[in-house]
Parts: C-alpha cells; sequence; structure tokens
C-alpha cells in the first residue's frame, strides 16, 4: 500500500524513512517538539524526519519494497487541498487506500488540533509488501480551514497493526498533546540593516552581546554597524571624504561585554584587528602580519573571541586551519580542522566546529584547545544514529555561555539548538525568515539570525534577535526541560511577549484541570482525580493540592472516607517578592508603566503618559446580605470568574474574581487574582509599547489593532482616548484628496 505523492505526509513516511533504527525498547520519556504549525509530546527515541513541508517522528524500521519491520510514526505536514475541500482530500485517501491494499475500512470523527477545527479519519488495512500482507493502521486528520498560504494541515499517525495497538494509548496521549503553540525559538524583534541604496548587502560576520547589543560588517561598503538593546542603530562606521577606517571587512564578532572585533585585510601586508567599542569608538589595533602564517595559503571567513580558557584572545578561521593569537598579534599555535565550515568557542575553551566532509554528511565536532576531537554528532545529535540518506549540511555555527550549540542546517534551513553533549533541544525551520547569512548567540542564549529575502520575498533583510521561548525567564539556571514554564514570582515585566501568553495559558490550564479533578472526586473517582490534580500541580505547584492528592491516593487504596475535600478550585501562588495590589474588599491596583512614546508624525494624536488605569470594579452590595447568602453568591462568582478565564475573558474573569472577594476574603483566591492582574497589565502595557512603534511608523491599522488589543487586556480610559483621536486622524486621512 503506497499512498499517492499527492497525500505528502504518508508518502514521506512510506517513501523516505527506510534505514532509521530506535532502540530495542521505547524510552517512556515524552519530550515537546515543534512540528509547525504545533508543538507534540513525543517519545524522546523517536527519529525526527523531514520533508521541505512536512515534520514528523519515527520508531522502529520502515517498510521497503521486500522487507516488513514493526514501526510506528507520527508527522505534520501542510497540504493544498482539491476542489472538494479537507472531504476532498479524505476521500482521496480513502480511494487510494482502498485500491493498493485490502480489507480497507475507516471512519470519520470530528476533532480540533489545538484550537483549529478538524476531522479525522481512522482507518485500517493490509498492505502488500513483496509477496505478502501486512495489518496496517492509523490516522489521517486533516484542519477544515487553511492555516496558512491556502494550505491545511494534515497530521499522519500511522504505523503497523501490532505497533499501533501496543502503543494504543501512547497514540492517544501524542495526538491530545498537539498544541497550536507558540515556536520554541522565539523572535523578540527583526533589525532592518540595508541602506536606501541597497548598499549593505553582503553580511560578514555578525555578534551580539549579553546586553543584546548587535554588530554586523559587510565587505560591499567595508562598513560596519551597531544596533542597540533595543535594534536602534548606535553607529554606522564606514568610508567618508575624510576617514577610511577599514581597508577590506573579512568578519566581525562580539565580545560578551561589548566589544566588536572586525578583521580587516589590508592585503599585501596582513590584517589589523579593530577593537571597537559598543559606540562604535576605536579602542585599538592589533596588526597581524602575514608572515605568521607561514607557507599556508589563507582566505579568513571567521574572527572568534576566545575565552581565557582557550590561552589566546582571537582567532581566525580559515577553512582547515585555526590560527590562535594571542593581545599583541603574535600566532599562539595552529589548528587543523578537514572539512571545517564554521566554528565557536565554548566557555571551557573548547571548540565546536560545523564541518562538512568532502564525502558524506556534516556533523558538529567539539575540539579542545589543543585540536584532539572529544566527541562528534550528526544532525539530531548524540542520541540518535546519523544514517547516510540523512543529508546534513551545518553551515553556520554559534555557542552561549552555558556550553549550548546551536547550528543552522543548510541542507533543510534548520535551526538546532543542542545542548553541550550533544543531546538533540529544539529546533525549527527558519524558511520564513529568509536565506541565513550570518548567525551569533550570547552568553544568555539569544541568538541572533541575519537572513536575506529570498528572490521574489517581500521580507526586509534583517538581523532577527531570537530566544529560546520554551524555557524559563532567569538566565542563571541550567537549561529545563521542554514545555517547562518561568518560576513562580517571576516579574512579568521581565517576560517576553511569548513567556507573558505562555504563563497566562498556564494558569488557565491548571485552574481547569483543578476544576476537573473537583468534579471527578464528587463523582467519588479518586484515582482519577488524583490523576488530573497531578497535572495541574505539574504546570502549578501548589503545597497544599500535593497533601491533598496524596490523601486521595490514600483514599482511593482504603475504605477508610476521604478527612478532607478540595477546599478552592483556585490554584495557590508561590508568594512572590514583587509587590501585589492590596488584599482588601476593594483593592487598588497600582499605577501601569508607560513610557514617553518617541515622536510620531505632525497633527498625528500622541499617548500620552497614561494614569493610573481604571481600577477593577469591585461593586458594593446595597443591602449587606446575610454571611451564608455572601458565601453562595461569593462561590457562584468565583465559578463564574473560572469558567470566564477558561474562555480567555481573563479580564472579565479577574473582576469575577475580585467580586468575589468583596463578599468573601479569600488569601489563596487574592493573591491568585494579584497575580492574573500583574500578568495582565504587562500584558495591556507591552501591546502600547508595540502600538506607539507602529504609530511612528505610519502603520496606523497595525497601531490601533495594538491598541484594541490593549484595552481587550486590561482597558485603560486614557488608551481608550488616543484610539478614538487616532480613529478621527485616520478618518480625515481617507477624506483628503
Amino acid at each position: 500500500m503506497n499512498p499517492r505523492r499527492t497525500l505528502a505526509a504518508a508518502a514521506i513516511i512510506l517513501a523516505l524513512t527506510c534505514g532509521f533504527h530506535a532502540p530495542a525498547e521505547a524510552a517512556e520519556a515524552l519530550v515537546r517538539r515543534w512540528a509547525e504549525p504545533f508543538s507534540v509530546l513525543v517519545p524522546a527515541d523517536w527519529t525526527p524526519m523531514l520533508d521541505r513541508n512536512a515534520t514528523g517522528f519515527i520508531r522502529g524500521k520502515q517498510p521497503g519494497r521486500n522487507s516488513f519491520s514493526p514501526f510506528i510514526a507520527f508527522m505534520t505536514g501542510f497540504e493544498r487541498v482539491p476542489k472538494a475541500g479537507w472531504e476532498g482530500l479524505l476521500n482521496e485517501i480513502e480511494r487510494s487506500f482502498s485500491k493498493d491494499g485490502r480489507n480497507f475500512t475507516s471512519s470519520r470523527e470530528s476533532v480540533t488540533l489545538g484550537d483549529i477545527d478538524a476531522v479525522s479519519l481512522a482507518w485500517s488495512a493490509e498492505a502488500k509488501v513483496g509477496n505478502e500482507f501486512f495489518p496496517m493502521a492509523g490516522r489521517f486528520v486533516v484542519t477544515t480551514s487553511a492555516v496558512r498560504d491556502g494550505l491545511h494541515v494534515l497530521l499522519t499517525l500511522m504505523g503497523d497493526g501490532a505497533s499501533m495497538k501496543e502503543n494504543a494509548a501512547l497514540a492517544e496521549t501524542i495526538l491530545s498533546s498537539v498544541s497550536a503553540d507558540i515556536p520554541p525559538f522565539g523572535e523578540i524583534r527583526a533589525i532592518p540593516y540595508l541602506e536606501p541604496n541597497n548598499d549593505f548587502r553582503h553580511i560578514k560576520g555578525a555578534g551580539i552581546d549579553d546586553a543584546g547589543r548587535v554588530s554586523l560588517g559587510a565587505s560591499d561598503v567595508n562598513g560596519v554597524k551597531l544596533f542597540a538593546p533595543d535594534g536602534t542603530p548606535a553607529a554606522y562606521i564606514r568610508k567618508t571624504d575624510a576617514l577610511r577606517p577599514f581597508n577590506a571587512v573579512r568578519a566581525t564578532c562580539a565580545l560578551p561585554d561589548g566589544t566588536v572585533f572586525v578583521l580587516d585585510d589590508t592585503y599585501g601586508e596582513g590584517y589589523i584587528v579593530h577593537s571597537l567599542s559598543p559606540e562604535g569608538a576605536t579602542q585599538r589595533r592589533v596588526a597581524v602580519k602575514r608572515n605568521v602564517f607561514g607557507e599556508k595559503r589563507v582566505s579568513p571567513t571567521q574572527i572568534i573571541p576566545l575565552p581565557p580558557a582557550a590561552g589566546g584572545v582571537f582567532a581566525i578561521a580559515s577553512a582547515p586551519d585555526l590560527f590562535l593569537f594571542a593581545s599583541d598579534g603574535a600566532l599562539v599555535r595552529t589548528l587543523d580542522i578537514p572539512g571545517m565550515q564554521a566554528l565557536a568557542t565554548l566557555p571551557d575553551g573548547a571548540f565546536a566546529a560545523a564541518v562538512i566532509p568532502e564525502k558524506g554528511t556534516g556533523r558538529i565536532c567539539i575540539i579542545d584547545a589543543e585540536g584532539k576531537e572529544l566527541r562528534s554528532w550528526g544532525r539530531w545529535g548524540s542520541g540518535f544514529e546519523t544514517v547516510s540518506s540523512d543529508s546534513f549540511r551545518p553551515k553556520f555555527i554559534a555557542a552561549d555561555g552555558r556550553g549550548r550549540i546551536f547550528a543552522l542546517d543548510d541542507d533543510e534551513d534548520l535551526l538546532i539548538a543542542y545542548d553541550a553533549s550533544g543531546t538533540l533541544g529544539r529546533f525549527m525551520k527558519i524558511r520564513r525568515f529568509g536565506l541565513p547569512e550570518a548567525l551569533a548567540a550570547n552568553g544568555a542564549g539569544d541568538i541572533c539570525l541575519v537572513a536575506r529575502p529570498t528572490s521574489g520575498g517581500g521580507a526586509q533583510a534583517s538581523a532577527f534577535v531570537l530566544r529560546d521561548a520554551w524555557e524559563p525567564v532567569s538566565r542563571d539556571v541550567a537549561p529545563s526541560l521542554p514545555g517547562s514554564h518561568p518560576e513562580e514570582g517571576t516579574n512579568p515585566a521581565a517576560m517576553t511577549d511569548e513567556e507573558l501568553d505562555a504563563e497566562i495559558e498556564r494558569h488557565t490550564r491548571a485552574l481547569e484541570l483543578r476544576e476537573r479533578g473537583a468534579a471527578l472526586q464528587t463523582q467519588g473517582r479518586l484515582a482519577e482525580a488524583a490523576a488530573v490534580f497531578e497535572k495541574s500541580l505539574a504546570l502549578y505547584p501548589d503545597p497544599s493540592l500535593a497533601e491533598h492528592v496524596a490523601l486521595l491516593k490514600a483514599a482511593s487504596l482504603s475504605p477508610t472516607p476521604l478527612p478532607t475535600s478540595v477546599s478552592t478550585l483556585v490554584p495557590t501562588p508561590v508568594p512572590t517578592p514583587e509587590p501585589t495590589a492590596a488584599q482588601s474588599p476593594t483593592p487598588t491596583p497600582s499605577p501601569s508603566p508607560s513610557p514617553t512614546p518617541a515622536p510620531t508624525p505632525t497633527n498625528v494624536p500622541t499617548p500620552s503618559p497614561a494614569p493610573s488605569p481604571t481600577p477593577v470594579p469591585s461593586p458594593v452590595p446595597t443591602q449587606t446580605p446575610k454571611r451564608d447568602e455572601a458565601e453562595e453568591r461569593a462561590t457562584r462568582l468565583r465559578s463564574e470568574g473560572i469558567a470566564r478565564q477558561k474562555e480567555g475573558r481573563l479580564y472579565e474573569a479577574l473582576v469575577k474574581y475580585r467580586e468575589s472577594l468583596v463578599l468573601a476574603p479569600d488569601a489563596e483566591l487574592s493573591a491568585y487574582a494579584d497575580r492574573l492582574e500583574s500578568l495582565l497589565r504587562e500584558r495591556a502595557h507591552k501591546l502600547v509599547i508595540k502600538g506607539m512603534d507602529l504609530q511612528k511608523k505610519k502603520m496606523y491599522e497595525e497601531a490601533m489593532k495594538a491598541y484594541r488589543e490593549s484595552l481587550a487586556a486590561f482597558p485603560d480610559p486614557k488608551i481608550v482616548e488616543h484610539v478614538e483621536k487616532l480613529a478621527a486622524y485616520m478618518l480625515s486621512l481617507k477624506k483628503q484628496p
């Protein structure tokens, strides 16, 4: 049974994955992987596999033309459906499978992928391999609407009949874990770098320091551009009528403190390494005489700053050689690294090299300060076997202050992160950014990806600053497991937009699970309730709930009645050091920060510094209710708040929580409401800042959208007034001849 090529996901699984092997026993650990446009939990030992429009994971060996081995695989991809729409696609799948196999059966049901409506086609059949028939089964799930560029998402989960039956529970876990998540590498900002006359095209290296300042060098103008942490230009150093600072820029890089190295080719005389301050001032120049390279012909592609442990100050890469220099330009030693494509230094003084041999696939090599290879791995890291059919071309490489390594696979336009041992971390396709030109990382793990648009692409050539969006905000802790979340007490103002949204979503999910557990407990299904409560605890730690779970587990194994019940459906946050709204019947919110916006076009309304936002409503009853009535109303209001939060109406939920607290003070609910309010205020503040930035660029429609999203997050009368003024101004523009 071989589906047609038009059924891309199925065809990839059936045709392109021969040769993948898995350990004898499957690991039970699940990790969150990115299979655009979703994230999904899959077993850690399932090998990733790629196609131009799809990402998948497989365990076992895929059947060949004349051999059959047990396997199970999962994949998501983008499909252009026929004129008959998604129904036509499923009909085509059924026709193909019933024709190519025997005993074909199928059934359909409506489902969701993340929050996207979809239809699932469950099927089973016997597939012919050689002269024998083997049972197979699986599911195709297609979204009922286009998700991107007119394309629908087609999800495939399939395998031999025995593997699908044996892994039925795992298959359900995988499918239920599909989430319309943020990408693992979240974009913080995009910094356009081209000049109006199309100068500064040919990038020669990039750097990003620990403060987030970005540096770029270009050979077409022999200049260097420096950008502040917020992406605004800080300096442009180039030839003028009176000054020629560089002769021929060959490479640039940045040190953690913001110092920028520029490798300048003086041709016959050798090279000069310019050391620039973060503001662009020349600090010193170090001459590297051509004779120090001996008889070697050099064509430098990189300059690399060295940590103290490396025994030098900077290194110059000219494949296959790496030359290490002292501060005075004296050659310390030379390392020979055959096939070296790019290089990065690690905190312990070792090097991570992207190597592409003349024959075979590429690999990442860790090389000590003396040039000895310590370990190496292929595209999917040290945990997976690299096979000849799995081409890997690591074109760029970078490393952060914790020894994590980032590689850019030119064969698949894939950004991959590994830990120091080579274990696969995150990976994500980056075609939407354009054609990669350079890659750098700073000590905190922020990534600078420089890319120019593809032919006919509408994007600008930019330096994209990316951050691992699936780990805690804190930069002082070890790398976290996929799917982890910021520690309680993290100041929302320190979060990125993606982290803030993820934090709110985590709160809501924990709340939902806790409510479900309480319902199961009411029905007497204690073991199931305990399991659901534990899922809530994984998202939102709560010592009192953990103690309650222990009692539930004991009760589910014993005829002794459960001694306690769930006191509240609201998770109890860990106390935070940041100030919160006063826990009184009518709390007074603190003012929302609102920096003064940059100047905007003449006559365009500009938001003035915002006063304290409207306090959260706290209605006072006209008649003091009796205690039992007040508690009953408070409970009802709290339940209404939970329902609204589950629906995504977060501000309305907050209002209900505050109304509940007026009637019946509750320390746990008050603390939770304070945290939610803090998150919503910060979301609104970030959207206002985004709106101001868009307005300065005369992108009024986009600015209006950001302002309105801010008001939906947390109303502010000053922003309401500004939106009205901006709307009037936009209307006046339309009326102009």
